[in-house]
């Protein structure tokens, strides 16, 4: 066998990915932007000035994360977010979490004239106050159930029956979560689920939020009923980030038609995956940004800010622990952002409009990988993200008492 033709053809694979790699490495070194503050207090934005050129006209933004713990991403945000609130017309918040909670329950703080810490209460009583909402199908189902049986009463939906809703179907839908590898009793709350829709379709306009609340249940008892099922992993996520998509697809399109949008969610849930990545596991998973972004006039209305760090240490709160960051690729992203920069922000934006052609992967902390939140890995993370917001010196959150 004449191995000739394959030591050369694999050379000039190592040699124009080598040739690549340098071109985005020489774009991130003179393009990279320093940003002067992560403190939410720092008014002063012209340093974010690069940064609202790059969104331009964009009616989403999506802020991501690596981990869930990470105390100066989550300054960095909340100071993008003032920045995005005061200087460029959003006033919709979007988070990674209950999509009933934040939904129906804002409105229901409002009403009541309940007041949150500091910036957002103070934008109540300003001409464009900061409205928070969520989208994760991930809720907790006994208000939802509360809430879901007292509509089904006033709209005097059939399925409520001659008073035995409440005695018989209201505790499975409460406590299916408990019951989701009972297939009889799932297969019972789901053969609800179904009946309460249609009921409500009868009843209600298309797009109405009830209507998209059952969506929710359902996706949530499909994703559960695959948790802890390693071989329905990918079926696992998927799940959960289609229905993300519907919701955020909801308050953009249905709920807030009109209004400037800003998305908080971790660096996976808001990823731009393009197919054909080296890595297998991409070319599986379908994150909400993917799915939200597929319809050509969403993607170009999307800015997608990714977050990455290059050492310090995190930790989520509720696990208790922190751990340290592993240390950057020497010649990955982290390394190529000069060291005089605590701070910065890359657009690939602009990247990508003037090299079409580019096809590479580099080496980025991107958290878009399984639990691998800071570790460095090799994809082509110009269309992941639209951009990335550079971190030096990481650190955790703290317990406030």
């Amino acid at each position: 066998m004449n191995l000739r033709p394959l030591f050369l053809g694999g050379l000039l694979f190592v040699m124009f990915s080598c040739s690549a790699q340098k071109e985005i490495k020489s774009y991130v070194q003179h393009n990279v932007v320093s940003i002067s503050a992560i403190d939410p207090d720092s008014s002063d934005y012209s340093d974010l000035a690069a940064f609202g050129d790059a969104i331009g006209g964009s009616r989403v933004v999506m802020l991501g994360e690596q981990d869930h713990g990470d105390a100066a991403t989550f300054l960095a945000k909340t100071r993008l977010i003032k920045y995005l609130h005061e200087k460029k017309g959003f006033n919709v918040l979007a988070f990674e979490s209950d999509f009933f909670g934040l939904e129906l329950g804002w409105e229901r703080v409002v009403r009541r004239e309940e007041n949150f810490y500091r910036y957002v209460p103070a934008t109540m009583s300003s001409s464009r106050p900061l409205v928070i909402t969520g989208f994760d199908c991930q809720m907790t189902n006994r208000p939802v159930v509360k809430a879901l049986d007292s509509v089904i009463r006033v709209l005097q939906l059939p399925v409520a029956g001659s008073g035995g809703y409440e005695s018989e179907i209201l505790p499975e839908l409460d406590h299916w979560a408990l019951h989701v590898k009972d297939s009889v009793l799932n297969n019972k709350y789901l053969a609800h689920l179904a009946r309460i829709k249609q009921e409500l379709k009868e009843k209600l306009p298309v797009g109405s939020f009830w209507l998209q609340l059952i969506d929710n249940l359902e996706a949530e008892d499909r994703e559960y009923t695959t948790l802890g099922v390693f071989a329905e992993w990918t079926s696992h996520m998927n799940t959960r980030d289609r229905q993300m998509a519907a919701n955020l697809k909801w308050l953009t399109e249905t709920k807030y038609p009109k209004e400037k949008i800003i998305v908080w969610a971790h660096n996976y849930h808001i990823s731009k995956f393009g197919d054909g990545n080296s890595d297998g596991y991409y070319n599986q998973m379908r994150p909400m940004g993917t799915m939200y972004t597929s319809e050509e006039r969403l993607m170009a209305q999307t800015y997608v800010l990714g977050f990455t760090s290059y050492e310090g240490r995190t930790g989520r709160l509720y696990k208790g622990k922190e751990y340290k960051l592993p240390k950057p690729k020497a010649d990955g992203f982290e390394s190529w952002v000069c060291r005089d920069h605590p701070f910065a922000f890359v657009d690939f934006r602009k990247f990508n409009a003037d090299n079409h052609g580019f096809n590479s992967d580099f080496y980025l902390a991107g958290g878009a990988k399984g639990n691998l939140y800071h570790t460095d890995m090799s994809a082509r993370w110009n269309r992941f993200f639209d951009g990335v917001f550079f971190v030096r010196d990481m650190y955790p959150c703290k317990m406030v008492k």
